[in-house]
């Protein structure tokens, strides 16, 4: 009880608050989870970002070694045109470089799924979506009035 007897009463003025021991249990448990939530999220967030840079990395990495094995590949077939070295050098250079070739488009695919897998269906944002059962309690409180 706010006003005792004798005190002056506004319309604006409150008489009596009500608790509930539950309910404020309820609230601060609902902090907490939410706060847990969030903490979890910001974790997860850092371990897709991170599984996305080493994807990224490994597909430089594969492109790098494409380029050398080119670039190798070419020297070979001079060398192999000019009686240097022998024709199965050659070839093997060729296929060095079209496997890499192939590893390439794997990777990119592999980096295209990683991006779609963060931002495609929600990505992690969905992870924050309540699902029925966990949805705020107190939403269906209203806002204390005024006594008229």
């Amino acid at each position: 009880i706010v006003l005792r007897s004798g005190d002056t009463v506004k319309p604006t003025s409150v008489v009596l608050e009500l608790s509930d021991p539950q309910l404020q249990r309820d609230a601060l448990d609902a902090e907490y989870q939410l706060k847990a939530a969030e903490a979890d999220y910001a974790n997860l967030k850092v371990q897709v970002n991170s599984e996305l840079a080493s994807q990224k990395a490994n597909e430089a990495s594969v492109r790098s070694d494409y380029e050398q094995a080119k670039l190798q590949a070419q020297v070979d077939d001079q060398l192999f045109k000019q009686g240097l070295t022998a024709e199965v050098t050659t070839k093997l250079s060729k296929v060095r470089a079209e496997q890499l070739a192939i590893r390439i488009k794997l990777e990119e695919e592999r980096t295209r799924l990683e991006v779609l897998a963060q931002c495609g269906d929600g990505g992690l944002e969905a992870t924050l979506e309540p699902r029925a059962d966990e949805r705020n309690p107190f939403e269906q409180l209203v806002e204390p009035r005024p006594l008229a």
